[in-house]
């Protein structure tokens, strides 16, 4: 049996984003920036979803470009608060960790960040097995 890459599934795909991300994220990691990062997404999905403003607003564009701009808004969101948050708090280890514990928390903190962005995406959106049982 042939498998063509080209024809790769969208559960196939997010597994190799997750995979990929954990690796790269697990070399930059250290508990301070978690720290910021953990606040910064769940200060972002908070905004997005809870504040009447925002959500009034993108309940006018049509559908298309409301999962564009919610994507978008909670992107910009959590950069920001990223920018103030670690801006405000010292970035700086004194205690390294071993490798293995920033494995678990850049695992953990990816999925958290993969379940955000698929919550807000709509159903119909994800043709995926995978996602729906794992990240939402």
């Amino acid at each position: 049996m042939q498998t063509n890459l080209f024809s790769a599934s969208w559960d196939s795909f997010l597994v190799l984003i997750f995979i990929f991300a954990v690796l790269v994220y697990s070399f930059f990691v250290n508990r301070e920036r978690l720290t910021v990062v953990l606040l910064s997404v769940y200060a972002a999905l908070a905004i997005i979803v809870a504040t009447h403003v925002i959500t009034n607003a993108l309940a006018t564009l049509p559908s298309q470009q409301m999962i564009t701009y919610r994507l978008a808004a909670f992107l910009a969101i959590f950069v920001i608060l990223y920018l103030l948050f670690s801006h405000n708090m010292s970035l700086r280890s004194e205690i390294g960790h071993a490798w293995w514990q920033a494995g678990i928390l850049s695992f953990m903190q990816v999925g958290l960040l993969m379940s955000c962005i698929l919550t807000l995406l709509p159903k119909d959106a994800i043709n995926s097995t995978i996602a729906p049982m794992l990240f939402t």
